[in-house]
């Protein structure tokens, strides 16, 4: 039985007419002979109703195993909805609950650590089912209580879920291109990279890019399951993620207030050019040099400014590997 992993993230799912987009993509994994699984995550952002972050507004005087219980509901009704809305298609389809998931962890509330996991209910449905709907971010523990997997968790459930089953890729989609060399919603045309490594990937997530959840990361790598980050809203080619990735020179830059962070394996030659472009343009700043860390404070200047000027001098004029994530990049982001 051939079966494919697809991860969609709040965003995507939180209108109709895109999730039609959604319901696109199984049809043509079920088309090329793929039973299906879909991981989903709480529909909508922060202030939608559904959202985790609004639900956790709702859950602040609660209990931590009730506020568990709570914020749960946000992926349970994305899957309810996801489901309904594939079955209306004439696709057979089973929304999966917290207890059929197979994914068992202790009972520490908000960030529950995975102690077991046991695939025979979902192999049971994908005998009987075409799709199954899976709420990520959620298992149980051992009294059958919801105990939720941490910020960013249904990109861990999909991995766990793609690991339990013997898959060995899990497919993310996105409303970016893949995983870019910044955020474009601060940097005019970021460069897409057609791969990286764990690794690779492990640095940018740990340092302010949020692509894919740490934890997926790891999991992925450790269980050797390759990751591809994929446009949602287009049938091109995205970032696949695995042991092979670009040369080890790879940097990136991430930018936090009025700090830069230049990440990764970086050169004398690299070092000196940085310094070069701060001094011709009257940036005033404290340079640091950390392992596999370039750390720049500003005193006077735009960090906005610097990273585009850095992405623009270093990415398109010199084509060195070097990503950059701008402020509201680093931290934890409202989903």
């Amino acid at each position: 039985m051939n079966v494919c992993v697809l991860k969609f993230g709040g965003a995507i799912l939180k209108d109709e007419s895109d999730r039609l987009i959604v319901i696109n993509k199984v049809k043509k994994k079920l088309e090329s002979g793929c039973k299906v699984i879909v991981v989903v995550s709480a529909m909508g952002r922060y202030n939608d109703p559904y959202a985790t972050d609004t639900l956790i507004e709702h859950a602040k005087f609660l209990e931590k195993k009730d506020k568990d219980r709570l914020i749960s509901l946000g992926e349970i009704i994305s899957t309810m909805v996801l489901a309904n809305q594939i079955a209306q298609e004439n696709i057979c389809t089973h929304p999966v609950s917290e207890k059929e998931l197979g994914i068992y962890t202790n009972s520490e509330w908000g960030k529950g650590k995975v102690i077991s996991l046991n695939p025979l209910r979902l192999n049971k449905l994908l005998n009987l089912y075409d799709v199954l709907v899976v709420p990520g971010f959620i298992g149980v523990n051992k009294n059958g209580d919801v105990v939720t997997l941490g910020r960013g968790g249904s990109d861990f459930s999909a991995v766990l879920i793609a690991h339990m089953l013997g898959i060995g890729k899990v497919e993310f989609y996105k409303d970016v291109e893949g995983v870019l060399s910044g955020n474009p919603k601060y940097i005019k045309n970021p460069r897409k990279y057609d791969y990286l490594s764990y690794n690779q990937m492990l640095l940018l997530s740990e340092n302010g890019a949020q692509i894919l959840q740490k934890n997926a990361i790891l999991a992925a790598r450790n269980y050797n399951i390759e990751l591809e980050v994929l446009p949602i809203y287009s049938n091109d080619v995205g970032t696949t993620i695995s042991l092979k990735g670009v040369n080890e020179n790879y940097l990136a830059i991430m930018n936090e207030n009025d700090c830069i962070n230049i990440i990764g394996n970086y050169t004398n030659e690299e070092i000196e050019l940085i310094k070069k472009m701060l001094n011709n343009n009257e940036f005033e700043y404290e340079l640091t040099l950390l392992t596999n860390v370039i750390k720049i404070d500003l005193t006077k200047g735009s960090a906005n400014e610097l990273s585009n000027y850095l992405h623009d001098e270093l990415i398109r004029n010199h084509h060195t590997n070097l990503g950059i994530y701008l402020s509201g990049d680093v931290g934890e982001e409202k989903i």
